[in-house]
This record gives structure tokens, C-alpha cells and sequence, in this order.
């Protein structure tokens, strides 16, 4: 978990991710709490939340499980060829950026 956090991650992992379960957790029961009945509902995250069908994800489901979710995950690769095997299966969608392209954190 603290590589996929990179270098946001500090403290004692187990704390760490019961901080995250907790955030995730958290997060489905309000999702869940505010959806409409015939309504798509659109939830904005980053991908650490949801990928590989965990996080929120997981939550959801545990909610309710008959919902149909759809996740999207952006990944940066230095090449657009194919999507690289640490990246398959990460989401229903993924989104390749360019590995030297601008970021919007450090």
C-alpha cells in the first residue's frame, strides 16, 4: 500500500492503511447515502482509492451489491504502444499519459 501512496505515505503502514480504509470506507457510505434511484451517479477520486477494484470500490459493493460501477485510472508510461503489465487491470478504463508529461503535484 505505501508504494501506491508514494511519497504522500509516512508512519506505520498498518496505521496508514486503516487511515485509508477508513477515508474509503467513509467516502462509499456518503456515495451510497446520496444516490438516486434510476440516476448515474459520478464520484471523482484518485486513482489510489479504487485501483484494482479495491478501495471505495470495495466499500460499495459491501453497501450494496448489486450496483454496476465503473472505474477509470490514469497511468503514466514512457511509451503509448500498450498498456504495460503493472498497469492491466487496474480499472475498467485506463487513461496512458506521458511519463515526462506536466504533473500537478511533486
Amino acid at each position: 500500500m505505501i508504494d501506491t501512496m508514494g511519497q504522500h505515505a509516512t508512519g506505520d503502514p498498518a496505521n496508514i492503511a486503516r487511515s485509508q480504509a477508513s477515508k474509503d470506507a467513509t467516502m462509499a457510505h456518503f456515495i451510497l447515502k446520496n444516490m438516486q434511484a434510476g440516476k448515474k451517479f459520478i464520484h471523482y477520486h484518485g486513482s489510489f482509492h479504487s485501483n484494482n477494484y479495491e478501495g471505495i470500490y470495495h466499500y460499495l459493493l459491501k453497501g450494496n451489491s448489486r450496483l454496476k460501477i465503473v472505474t477509470i485510472v490514469n497511468v503514466n508510461q514512457a511509451s503509448f504502444d500498450e498498456i504495460g503489465a503493472d498497469n492491466l487491470g487496474k480499472a475498467d478504463f485506463t487513461i496512458v499519459t506521458p511519463s515526462d508529461g506536466a504533473k500537478s503535484y511533486q
